[in-house]
């Protein structure tokens, strides 16, 4: 009889302790907030770079989707196809939104009316087409190669006052994307994106 009421004292004594729910004193949950913010804090400016370095990423690639598009247009058309910033019935040098060209014609440019007809930038970015005869136009013919002349596009990016990502083309029409490392895409910002030469 003993030995059974002892062990249901026990037992008692067991399920009592268990039940009482145990949570964060006040003292913990402000040591993990403390910790949180400390973690939170030292990742944010990594944070904030990578998310700018994915747009100029992004803005890289949908420009050489473009310009796979302008020059799947001339081989499929069996024409010259242009690419430019058209305003006014003229190229600028300055691209903010860049148009697909119908250059049959040199003298008369017209919009090419083929989908997708235009791309425009997001803000605070623009790009500069840097070839080696200084015309603001890119011109595919109807091989795919380039009718005009082989040069860079500097994809510049205003805020951070860089242009990490370059569009290489070569005269056949192809097209790669060069990154410049951190000195040098300040210096390429300010030779070729703040320099309208």
């Amino acid at each position: 009889f003993l030995s059974l009421t002892f062990s249901k004292s026990r037992t008692s004594k067991f399920l009592q302790t268990s039940k009482i729910p145990r949570g964060l004193t006040l003292i913990e949950m402000l040591i993990t907030v403390c910790i949180l913010g400390l973690c939170l804090g030292l990742t944010m400016p990594h944070l904030g770079s990578i998310v700018a370095s994915n747009k100029e990423r992004a803005v890289t690639h949908q420009l050489m989707a473009f310009l796979a598009s302008a020059r799947a247009a001339a081989l499929s058309n069996s024409r010259s196809v242009g690419l430019c910033s058209f305003v006014d019935h003229t190229c600028q040098p300055t691209w903010k939104r860049v148009s697909l060209i119908d250059s049959a014609q040199r003298g008369h440019l017209k919009i090419l009316a083929a989908s997708p007809k235009f791309m425009q930038f997001p803000e605070q970015f623009f790009a500069r087409w840097r070839g080696f005869r200084r015309r603001s136009i890119i011109i595919f013919d109807s091989t795919g190669a380039l009718a005009s002349d082989n040069g860079r596009i500097f994809i510049c990016y205003a805020a951070k006052r860089r242009a990490r990502f370059e569009i290489v083309i070569s005269p056949a029409g192809r097209a790669r994307i060069v990154r410049n490392p951190p000195p040098l895409d300040r210096e390429r910002f300010s030779n070729y994106c703040v320099n309208s030469t």
